[in-house]
């Protein structure tokens, strides 16, 4: 694997630089290290263009299943736990975007009950689990769509860690002051049929 480069850049006034309290800069450089880790999660589900990393939508040998019908039921992870078990692989985690993980969070017990089948924990309030599993929610996970994936055979293989500069003389004439965030970053799929691509019809 060669990870390439993820970067941004942003330029303030040697004023806000100086003068903001908490400073500009650092609070622009973590507004940068956001937008990078939007960028990959963007590559690992929608997809970018050469030099990004291919992510799970281009990759083939992948398993699939297909829920027919809407959530009344947590039979789709069951599903998508056994297609995974069947080669070997455990599965550690679902990726939904946010209207599916909605849709999921008001599936209830039963016909007239209010609670929730995910399940309530007051000591963990922003915790999601599906049969055990821990449900992360990516806005770039396509609509009606779920990955089932083993985080021991899907890999984020990290090169470079991201780094935050500032540099007072690149911008010397106009009296500015650029900030830069790079890492670099891939995707490592070393068991394609580990994956498991869950679709809502």
């Amino acid at each position: 694997m060669t990870p390439p480069k993820v970067a941004g850049l942003t330029i303030v006034s040697r004023e806000m630089a100086d003068d903001s309290d908490p400073a500009a800069a650092q609070v622009v450089g973590d507004g940068l290290a956001r937008d990078i880790a939007r960028r990959i999660d963007q590559a690992a589900f929608a997809g970018l263009a050469s030099p990004a990393p291919a992510g799970l939508s281009t990759l083939s040998g992948i398993q699939s299943y297909v829920n027919a019908g809407a959530f009344g039921n947590l039979d789709f992870a069951a599903e998508a736990i056994s297609k995974a078990e069947t080669v070997g692989a455990t599965v550690t985690g679902f990726v939904a975007g946010p209207a599916t993980a909605l849709a999921l969070a008001k599936v209830k017990t039963r016909t007239g009950s209010n609670q929730p089948v995910l399940g309530s924990d007051a000591t963990s309030a922003t915790s999601r689990q599906v049969l055990g599993v821990p449900l992360y929610v990516s806005e770039f996970v396509a609509a009606n769509t779920l990955w089932a994936v083993d985080r021991t055979r899907v890999w984020l293989v990290v090169r470079d860690d991201a780094t935050v500069e500032a540099d007072r003389s690149v911008f010397f004439t106009s009296d500015r002051v650029a900030v830069k965030a790079t890492m670099r970053a891939g995707f490592g799929f070393v068991h394609a049929a580990s994956v498991v691509k869950v679709t809502i019809a």
